[in-house]
């Protein structure tokens, strides 16, 4: 309704305003018995000299921004008009104006369009009237998906290596997946809040992947709307040495003496993805002195792990269980042998 033109039909048996629900985009005509055919088509509206907005002047309800209504109509008798150019804006608004709004859980329209001093301000809603797209009321529950709490961790790992997903969902449901990279395998944990965690088993394919949470429907119990492309984060896999797994070698410095005998032993080589920490040592029956800080992480090699000391000669197997950042463990299999030798006493 307009107090210069009067009302306004949006529907009529041969003509009719259309919502794509897909992209939002209207189209075809509404009517006016004092100004004729208000034009939604593109190739009316989108006019490169007469749109303000050219070239984004096609009329669209943004379905993810609340309803937001952006775009303009044209009269298409606007110029018999005293040269007005017909162009009539619904959104979006500015200052007090706050445009034309959709209700995306009843579809109806509100708010004011405006179209210059011929039109004026035309009322999309009232007591007795109104504009409704049913089309725009979803069949299925929308589902907030927040990115902000949404991750992957960690972000590069071997092939074969484990990792976890979080998803924030912002409310809970039991609709829920992840698309992982290709060839993990993702298993459902808990969720901490609205944050649902996945533990994942990495593939066998090496590379830098997106990582996705989804939302399925259909799922009993519950009538969510799917959604298949929210990102959570990036992983990077890395491909396993030939080996098969990690390697790492230790050394002895020295390696023999006279008791009593002190020796400090280092993680000479490794092979994984750092950081690496230290599970267990033995020095075999010697004393040990741990050298690392306490959680027993280090980030390269050579790294020295703890001094042993020994008290009577013999030959010592000494073992350090070192794991990597993908979870791969190892204890050297060429474990480090200290010959010690009891100082004898020479007689005068």
């Amino acid at each position: 309704w307009s107090s210069n033109i009067g009302w306004l039909s949006f529907s009529g048996a041969n003509y009719g305003v259309k919502l794509d629900d897909i992209t939002g985009n209207l189209s075809g005509f509404a009517w006016s018995s004092n100004i004729g055919w208000l034009s939604f088509e593109p190739n009316d509206v989108n006019v490169f000299g007469l749109c303000p907005d050219y070239p984004n002047c096609q009329a669209k309800i943004s379905f993810g921004s609340g309803g937001t209504m952006t775009g303009w109509a044209r009269a298409l008798s606007a110029k018999a008009i005293n040269g007005w150019d017909g162009m009539i804006k619904f959104g979006p608004g500015s200052g007090a104006w706050s445009g034309v709004q959709a209700d995306t859980g009843t579809g109806e329209l509100s708010g004011f369009a405006w179209g210059d001093e011929v039109v004026g301000w035309i009322a999309l809603k009232g007591a007795n009237f109104g504009v409704t797209f049913p089309q725009i009321a979803p069949s299925c529950v929308p589902l907030n998906f927040d990115s902000s709490g949404s991750s992957v961790s960690p972000i590069s790992i071997q092939t074969g290596g484990s990792y976890t997903i979080s998803c924030d969902y912002n409310q809970l449901t039991n609709a829920i997946s992840v698309t992982p990279s290709p060839g993990s395998s993702c298993s459902f944990d808990s969720f901490t809040g609205t944050v649902a965690k996945f533990n994942c088993i990495a593939g066998s394919s090496s590379g830098t992947y997106p990582v996705y949470c989804k939302v399925l429907s259909g799922v009993t119990g519950s009538n969510y709307c799917s959604r298949s492309g929210d990102y959570a984060g990036s992983i990077t896999i890395n491909s396993v040495p030939s080996t098969g797994g990690l390697e790492a070698t230790l050394s002895a410095n020295p390696s023999s003496g006279a008791a009593p005998f002190l020796t400090t032993i280092s993680v000479a080589t490794i092979n994984g993805q750092p950081d690496y920490k230290v599970n267990s040592y033995d020095c075999d029956g010697g004393t040990p002195n741990f050298l690392l800080p306490g959680n027993g992480k280090f980030s390269s090699a050579p790294t020295k792990i703890m001094d042993c000391s020994y008290s009577s000669p013999g030959t010592y197997i000494v073992t350090v269980e070192i794991e990597d950042d993908d979870g791969l463990t190892t204890t050297p299999p060429a474990s480090v042998q200290v010959n010690v030798k009891k100082r004898g006493i020479i007689e005068i």
